[in-house]
């Protein structure tokens, strides 16, 4: 009984060391990370599409349905974007949020999940998927992918 209560304490603070770990990692200049997020349909004209950012700053998008530009494209965003979205990720505090919000009595409320990952894998990669609930931090998140969407013409305004 005694080691069982001792190999949970200690899984307990590896598991938040990880997440202090990535944010730490990320946090640093020289660390690049891939962002993927994806959202899901609705009732109404909610934008369904995925994307993935990579360490080359190169953004893969596939607009289904309520996008600017629907179909697979693949373009470059600038140093800048990237480095304001990595910034958003540790200043939102992406990897201690929970892996899902939700409420299963809502009946139209989209699906939105945010995974970040290392490419050197020097931290675990964690996704967020969230319908209803998510806290302030997740929809600021949300909001920046949003924008950084309409500004390279990819989602309407």
């Amino acid at each position: 009984m005694k080691y069982s209560l001792q190999i949970v304490i200690a899984l307990s603070l590896s598991l938040g060391a990880c997440k202090y770990n990535a944010a730490e990692t990320l946090a640093k200049v020289e660390t690049n990370y891939i962002l993927e997020a994806e959202s899901d349909a609705c009732l109404g004209t909610c934008a369904v599409y995925s994307l993935k950012i990579n360490e080359k700053r190169n953004l893969l998008f596939k607009g289904e349905r309520f996008c600017a530009f629907q179909g697979d494209t693949v373009l470059n965003i600038s140093n800048a974007d990237y480095l304001k979205l990595k910034g958003q990720i540790v200043m939102q505090g992406f990897f201690a949020m929970d892996s899902v919000y939700d409420n299963p009595d809502m009946m139209d409320a989209p699906n939105y999940i945010i995974k970040v990952s290392d490419p050197q894998n020097r931290f675990e990669t964690h996704q967020v998927r969230a319908r209803v609930g998510a806290p302030e931090s997740f929809r600021d998140l949300k909001r920046e992918i949003g924008e950084l969407l309409v500004k390279y013409g990819l989602l309407p305004a």
